[in-house]
């Protein structure tokens, strides 16, 4: 029915820009009647009567094949139908009901089809309402997040602290690494449903699920992972400042035991110097018994303090070793945090690659863009140039035609 249509609407326009021509052919035949015509002339007439004839030749012949195909094709379908009718009457009663049966079959496999379709375009509006939920508590984390900034500023501002600043913009940046990462996995999942939305194969799409979750669980390690760095820094830190603290009290023991000492010290000196002054005192006859018991009182007296030394000595060993564990412990943690560091710093480099990659890759469409775009604009420009040149020798024509018809 279409191609009739289309046949009729050519047929029809054809006709009339011939009609059209021929009576405006006959008008200047009739007008160029009343002045004698040059060889030329006649010549341009014939021509022009012989192309008329031409085009009205192959009009024709392509309405008549354009009829012929659609009669054709009519007569293919109708003996389709009636081979198919025939078919189907004469077949035994079996077939018939098989082919009932197959006929609700396929019904019932449509509609269950469509029941799915439904449920997919449902689940599909229930994801895309909790992206719009995420992406509106995204929103709010994200105002939160600036007014908990602008609180910072203030505390910052009156603080004053060049290592909390520091520390502050730290932290300020790991939340911005926190909000790229979540911004890239919010990309990467719309990325993912986009292509789950293009495919349209179930089997495809419980593909795409499964690594969709694979991608979840991937992103969920990642971010432990990134919350187990983030704790062992705040470990890190915990046990610096705690350190630092069982330093000072060590400290402070350590000073206290020393005065402590050291008072001993000068008791036992005031103590065995007044033992001697009383010793001197003492009868030349009990000078052979006090010698022996100055003695005696003097070697008990060498051997107290040698202990003490000696006792002084091992807690002083013992605080040596425990402070080349706490050096060693805190090197070693230096090192981790600068490991880490590293880690981060790589990470930020290879983000900040690829961001470059994308961008190059959006200058490059822009370019392509842009060439194209110039070349349609080339294209049209020379298009109506040249339709003006055809209508300015088509003016040209006319104009000479004119004072010719007039002579």
């Amino acid at each position: 029915m279409r191609l009739s249509a289309l046949g009729e609407e050519y047929e029809h326009t054809n006709l009339n820009e011939i009609y059209y021509n021929k009576n405006k052919n006959i008008n200047n035949i009739n007008n160029i009647n009343k002045i004698p015509l040059t060889d030329a002339q006649v010549h341009a007439l014939l021509l022009s009567k012989k192309l008329l004839q031409q085009q009205q030749q192959k009009l024709q012949q392509h309405v008549q094949q354009q009829r012929n195909i659609q009669l054709q094709q009519q007569k293919e379908i109708e003996a389709a139908k009636q081979i198919k009718q025939i078919k189907q009457e004469t077949a035994p009663d079996d077939v018939k009901r098989r082919r009932i049966d197959n006929g609700d079959r396929d019904r019932e496999r449509e509609r269950d089809r469509e029941r799915e379709r439904d449920r997919e375009r449902e689940r599909e509006r229930d994801r895309e309402r909790e992206r719009e939920r995420e992406r509106e508590r995204e929103r709010e984390r994200d105002r939160e997040r600036e007014r908990e900034r602008e609180r910072e500023r203030d505390r910052e501002r009156g603080r004053g602290d060049r290592g909390d600043r520091e520390r502050e913009r730290e932290r300020e940046r790991e939340r911005e690494r926190e909000r790229e990462r979540d911004r890239q996995r919010d990309r990467e999942r719309d990325r993912d449903r986009e292509r789950d939305r293009e495919r349209g194969d179930r089997g495809d799409r419980d593909r795409e699920r499964e690594r969709e979750r694979e991608r979840d669980r991937e992103r969920e390690r990642r971010d432990r992972r990134d919350r187990e760095r983030e704790r062992e820094g705040e470990r890190e830190r915990g046990d610096r400042e705690r350190g630092d603290r069982e330093r000072g009290d060590r400290e402070r023991e350590e000073r206290r035991y020393r005065e402590k000492v050291k008072g001993e010290r000068d008791r036992h000196t005031n103590r065995t110097a007044a033992d001697n002054n009383n010793n001197s005192s003492s009868s030349s006859s009990s000078s052979s018994s006090s010698s022996s018991s100055s003695s005696s009182s003097s070697s008990s007296n060498r051997k107290q303090r040698d202990g003490d030394l000696s006792q002084q000595q091992h807690r002083q060993q013992q605080q040596e070793h425990k402070q080349q564990q706490q050096n060693k412990q805190q090197q070693q943690q230096q090192q981790h945090q600068q490991q880490q560091q590293k880690q981060q710093q790589q990470q930020h480099k290879q983000q900040q690659h690829k961001q470059q990659q994308r961008q190059q890759q959006h200058m490059q469409k822009q370019h392509e863009q842009q060439k194209k775009q110039q070349q349609q604009v080339q294209q049209q420009q020379q298009q109506q140039q040249q339709k003006n040149n055809q209508q300015q020798q088509q003016h040209k024509q006319q104009q000479e035609i004119n004072p010719q018809q007039q002579q």
